[in-house]
């Protein structure tokens, strides 16, 4: 019985062919494998490459796990798109950039410094802006009984309002309100006004006015703008840029951009939240996470309706309330009470899944965005 030569792991056989033809019971001793001296290639080898594959089908694992004391405090978000070159990311930009200027500018062809629904919305939002400017409150007292007092105001009576909680004490002394007899406040949230109120005092008596029609126009060419980076989180930089083209046609979109209305300050301030929201929860970085808390929790004060960013089941009982349910099954519906306080809204979700429950550190990273 003969063999054939064996090729070694180097490419070299350690046998030559010689002896690779005898049969192994008829070889010298000092011709055996075991004796043969073996040979070793001129450089080490590499096999980095060789493991680094390997470890992308999942064979191995490419690098040890980090050290306890060296992981981020909160649980981080895995991106979920592939990484783009810095070059193509700035490109992008800069295309996102010229198509909000352009925005902007068309816009502004159009923009007149007049309200568009005189004595309804936008009286409210603007008068309690000129008045939060003059006297740091959007309320105000008729000095006759002749005055003018447009449809979104209500009016106030001599009484004490007080939360429907009685602890803690101090918390109920806090929150309780003191309202005067014949004052009227607007409907909304204050947080129009105090936009309008900036821009009076910024624009001062030459151009105050004006400037305050220029808040819905700025506001929304800054959800444009927003747009692209939220969507480039998720998506990519293209997508990012279909999706700011696509907001910024929109019919609906056109209309609110040029009225003084909350509709333009409110999408600025939830797309630029969820934006630094998405990337504090990817890179941990404690300022995007108060940057986009704050953003918002100012969107709640623009329209009430926001809140559900956080408690999206809050006006459950109010949707159920001209059913039979709270008659029939009272248990059920102390339940539904407390279902519709669950923080399950994207900010509440991105809180509650960043904790590291084991962490103390954690808790107080995680709870950023929400304070």
């Amino acid at each position: 019985m003969t063999h054939r030569p064996h090729s070694s792991v180097f490419g070299v056989s350690p046998i030559s062919p010689k002896v690779a033809e005898t049969p192994w019971d008829d070889r010298p001793a000092e011709s055996r494998p075991e004796a043969l001296p073996m040979e070793y290639p001129a450089a080490p080898i590499d096999l980095a490459p060789a493991l680094g594959q390997r470890a992308a089908v999942g064979h191995l694992s490419p690098e040890p796990a980090e050290p306890a004391g060296d992981q981020p405090p909160i649980r981080l978000l895995p991106d979920m798109i592939d990484a783009e070159p810095r070059w193509k990311r700035w490109l992008y930009v800069l295309v996102a950039c010229a198509i909000a200027c352009a925005f902007f500018a068309m816009l502004f062809s159009y923009w007149a410094p007049a309200p568009g629904r005189p004595g309804i919305d936008e009286n409210g939002y603007m008068v309690g802006g000129r008045h939060f400017a003059l006297h740091g409150t959007t309320g105000f007292k008729p000095t006759d009984d002749y005055q003018y007092v447009g449809a979104m105001w209500v009016r106030t009576k001599a009484e004490s309002r007080e939360p429907g909680f009685s602890r803690p004490a101090f918390l109920r002394r806090w929150l309780t309100v003191q309202t005067k007899e014949g004052w009227y406040y607007p409907k909304y949230p204050l947080g129009t006004s105090v936009l309008d109120a900036i821009a009076l005092r910024i624009g001062g008596p030459a151009h105050g006015r004006e400037w305050a029609f220029l808040v819905s126009p700025i506001c929304a060419t800054l959800a444009v703008l927003g747009m692209f980076f939220l969507t480039r989180a998720v998506a990519g930089s293209f997508y990012g840029l279909l999706a700011m083209i696509v907001l910024a046609t929109g019919q609906t979109m056109l209309v609110y951009a040029m009225m003084p209305n909350s509709h333009a300050p409110s999408l600025f301030m939830v797309v630029w939240g969820m934006f630094l929201l998405i990337r504090w929860w990817q890179t941990g970085r404690w300022w995007r996470g108060v940057a986009g808390g704050i953003l918002l929790g100012c969107a709640v004060t623009v329209r009430y309706t926001e809140a559900l960013l956080l408690f999206p089941l809050y006006p459950l009982d109010q949707v159920l309330r001209d059913t039979y349910l709270s008659a029939k099954h009272p248990h059920w519906w102390q339940f539904i009470k407390l279902v519709r306080l669950l923080p399950i809204g994207p900010l509440g979700i991105a809180v509650i899944f960043s904790v590291r429950w084991k962490s103390i550190r954690s808790y107080f990273h995680a709870a950023l965005p929400v304070l």
